[in-house]
């Protein structure tokens, strides 16, 4: 947090100041020390602790030019010592190209490539070079989102790559604060102007989910909370602003984020255009494994991001796999997610490891069936699985949706679905709200889901 407080108050205060010929460490120190309460030198924040990356901050290069100097000769030194290695990888893939793509997307027959970089907290002079160094080491797929606020990092990347742009595909998200119509319609026109070449080649719908209640909802509605039916609505809207920038060639083709089963049945209700991609947190012992069946069933590209777990990597049948097999763990993983056409995101800064993941993903060998069943031990409940992102208010599997599930819930009949808890288990009247402390947490609690019932 010292970090983030030193580079934001430096830019609030200072801006920048011109070329300079050194390190200012005086007007530095004298300004850290008012703010934080100790004098630090440029050289001690940013190369003795290790923390170069202030030195993507404009501001701050303008006072710490020597040091951050240091620190940019340093990042060009080890790209030097990279050079080679990002030869034979641009080459293996361009090689391996035609089997490292997806199936065909709905509408275009586009089919993306399955080696993709995920952006989020790529930012500033350092993520630029970072997707930078990936696109020239022919990883053509970058991933990225309205809130990741990198896009002019993208933009800039892929021009300075040297790379056509029909060569590269770039994916970007329109997020729940941008949810229904005239909302997304303004943020698919941002994407029109943020993007090199003026357009995306795949929108996504990032949550089935709104964040703009409190702004847009009904004269008359009460309750901070907006109710089941508001999301319904708005995501019905921003597809149908979803259709119309794929028809005006803003998404060259357009898909879905974090959508469950029942959102992408849902969506079949109403939609023209079919989503091409699912992109959603998965992996071989999630237990949301019928959404890849529907996925393969119904032509639509399953990408799965936070899949690089302990707790997926330690298993025991992706590590009796990797021993017979000799490989790693992560590489039979990725194996797993390839073999059956599905997209395994990465996110590094490290320009050798970027390598080094993009390398194994390249790899062809084959998993046998019984090999493919071995690693894939899904959790039998929702609530017996350890989500990076689907806690709290994004458990997705709770949010409802228009005449899969019958009527719309009330608050309370939502309270245990996917967690393999039941009404009977968590409400039993001799137990109260201390009985079963699985059932509970902040948002649906004892009062609120049983209460009533008894």
């Amino acid at each position: 947090w010292l970090i983030i407080f030193v580079s934001l108050l430096w830019r609030t205060c200072n801006g920048a100041q011109g070329t300079c010929t050194g390190d200012d460490d005086k007007s530095f120190g004298d300004f850290i020390e008012q703010h934080v309460g100790h004098a630090y030198s440029c050289s001690q924040l940013i190369v003795q602790s290790g923390h170069n990356h202030l030195c993507d901050d404009e501001g701050l290069v303008e006072v710490c030019c020597s040091s951050c100097q240091l620190v940019f000769s340093e990042r060009q030194e080890s790209k030097a010592r990279l050079r080679s290695q990002q030869d034979e990888l641009r080459r293996m893939l361009a090689h391996a190209d035609s089997r490292l793509r997806s199936q065909p997307l709905h509408g275009n027959g586009t089919r993306m490539p399955y080696v993709t970089l995920g952006t989020g907290g790529l930012l500033g002079k350092r993520g630029q070079e970072v997707m930078q160094f990936a696109l020239e080491s022919g990883i053509v797929h970058v991933d990225t989102a309205l809130v990741y606020g990198n896009h002019q990092e993208v933009r800039i990347a892929v021009e300075r790559s040297g790379l056509p742009r029909e060569q590269v595909f770039i994916t970007t998200k329109v997020p729940p604060e941008n949810m229904g119509y005239s909302r997304t319609t303004a943020a698919l026109a941002r994407i029109e102007r943020d993007m090199p070449g003026g357009y995306a080649d795949l929108c996504l719908v990032h949550w089935p989910k709104t964040d703009h209640w409190r702004e847009d909802k009904p004269p008359g509605a009460l309750g901070s909370r907006p109710s089941p039916h508001w999301s319904i609505v708005e995501r019905s809207g921003t597809w149908r602003a979803f259709e119309n920038a794929y028809s005006m060639g803003i998404c060259k083709a357009i898909g879905v984020s974090n959508y469950f089963v029942k959102h992408l049945e849902e969506l079949r209700m109403f939609a023209r255009v079919l989503p091409s991609v699912n992109q959603l947190e998965f992996s071989p012992l999630s237990p949301n494994q019928d959404v890849r069946e529907y996925c393969q069933a119904n032509g639509i590209v399953l990408q799965a991001f936070s899949w690089r777990t302990p707790e997926v990597l330690a298993s025991e049948g992706v590590k009796a796999v990797a021993a017979e097999m000799g490989k790693s763990p992560l590489q039979i993983v990725q194996r797993w997610f390839i073999q059956q056409g599905m997209i395994p995101l990465f996110m590094t800064r490290q320009y050798d490891r970027l390598l080094s993941t993009a390398k194994d993903l390249a790899e062809d060998f084959t998993l046998s069936g019984a090999q493919l069943k071995a690693i894939t031990q899904p959790k039998t409940s929702y609530h017996a699985y350890e989500w990076k992102h689907y806690t709290g208010d994004n458990r997705v599997w709770l949010l409802p949706t228009m005449n899969v599930d019958g009527p719309i819930p009330s608050e309370s009949d939502d309270c245990f679905a996917g967690t393999g808890m039941t009404l009977e288990i968590c409400c039993d009247k001799q137990h109260g709200p201390m009985g079963n402390v699985d059932c509970w947490d902040a948002q649906y609690t004892f009062e609120r889901c049983c209460l009533q019932h008894q």
